[in-house]
């Protein structure tokens, strides 16, 4: 027997659900898969054309969260560095303020 009649006969074709592009499914699988009533068949290009569309919309989301959070941690270190800045300087004022309350009055040597 002829080696590509058996290859033939081995071999089913279904038709993409997207692209009505036919597609071949060889041996065994192809008989299950056909009988099966299997809703979705796509090509090779329809499926790298779906694979590469949902790839590029995963690294749109993930490029947006990584800029939120890169834009925001230098925002989230001025402001700390702000708020300890201006607390050092009311707390030396307020510490300053208490030391010259604490020291006597001098009494000027011309009175």
């Amino acid at each position: 027997m002829d080696e590509r009649l058996v290859w033939a006969m081995s071999v089913f074709t279904l038709r993409c659900s997207s692209c009505g592009k036919a597609v071949e499914i060889p041996g065994r699988f192809g008989f299950k898969f056909k009988n099966s009533g299997a809703g979705r068949l796509l090509c090779q290009q329809c499926r790298q054309t779906s694979f590469l569309k949902a790839r590029r919309e995963q690294l749109d989301r993930d490029i947006g969260k990584q800029t939120l959070l890169r834009r925001s941690a230098p925002a989230a270190a001025l402001v700390i560095t702000f708020a300890v800045t201006a607390g050092l300087v009311w707390w030396h004022q307020v510490q300053s303020d208490r030391l010259q309350d604490a020291l006597p009055e001098r009494v000027s040597p011309s009175q």
